[in-house]
């Protein structure tokens, strides 16, 4: 077992990425990009690996305020999940406001 930190977003999430829960349990393909693992579900590169496990954190990237952990990773909003998801407020995990919008995020795994 370990944790595994992918960024999830960008265009690939906005067109269509599912919403997710702490706790849930995720059977995503990943690439390395950068040095990062990131979510892909097109496929459109080399080097695709699969990572299963549940997911234990999702932090919102937002600029100058950093990484802030939220409660869940939101449909992408050209999604057709984004219908059903976007009456429920993004929230930051402690509560308090967040900073910006954002569609960039880090979605820890641990992995079975």
């Amino acid at each position: 077992m370990a944790d595994v930190r992918v960024r999830v977003g960008d265009w690939e999430h906005q067109c269509c990425g599912e919403g997710r829960e702490l706790g849930d349990r995720v059977e995503w393909t990943v690439h390395r990009f950068g040095g990062e693992l990131h979510e892909t579900h097109h496929h459109l590169v080399e080097g695709i690996e699969p990572l299963v496990g549940r997911i234990v954190a999702v932090d919102g990237l937002f600029g100058d305020a950093g990484e802030v952990p939220l409660l869940r990773l939101p449909a992408g909003t050209s999604s057709e999940h984004w219908m059903t998801d976007r009456d429920r407020p993004l929230r930051s995990a402690d509560g308090s406001p967040l900073p910006e919008v954002t569609e960039d995020f880090v979605v820890t795994v641990r992995t079975d």
